[in-house]
């Protein structure tokens, strides 16, 4: 996306020298819709009205989206009884959108197991089918679950 910010000719008197520090804001600009390392870098000319560059800069880092906090987590089981066998209810509040394609980790502490085969069902707040693994990870269970389709 291009982005061009003139000087307005009527309020600007002067040139700007070479070696000047220019800093301003351009406002709104929206992040991406999900967290992670952006395609590219970004670049920034000078140039005059008709298009001849003045000044260019290439490979210009932009932060990356950081993954947001996740804002609210809870895991709850049926019974607390040992041994007992039952569904893992999991809620969580997104801190940032959950594209199609995207996988949920859930890593059970100790020895809880995770028997398969394993399938979820979504209760609230995401439609669509879900594609459920898991394995036994250094200090726990791993469970992964791709969320197929829906949002």
């Amino acid at each position: 996306r291009e982005v061009r910010v003139s000087r307005d000719n009527a309020t600007a008197n002067a040139p700007v020298p070479a070696g000047a520090t220019l800093t301003f804001s351009l406002h709104p600009v929206s992040c991406p819709p999900v967290s992670g390392p952006l395609p590219g870098p970004a670049a920034v000319r000078t140039r005059l009205r008709e298009g001849t560059v003045i000044d260019a800069a290439g490979g210009v880092p932009v932060a990356d989206v950081a993954p947001a906090v996740l804002p609210s987590v809870s895991l709850s089981l049926p019974s607390p009884v040992a041994g007992a066998v039952g569904p893992l209810l999991l809620n969580l509040t997104a801190g940032n959108p959950l594209p199609v394609g995207a996988v949920i980790t859930i890593l059970l502490p100790g020895e809880y197991t995770a028997l398969l085969p394993m399938h979820a069902a979504g209760l609230s707040g995401i439609d669509g089918a879900f594609a459920v693994g898991a394995n036994a990870t250094e200090g726990g269970t791993a469970i992964g679950g791709e969320l197929a389709n829906g949002t």
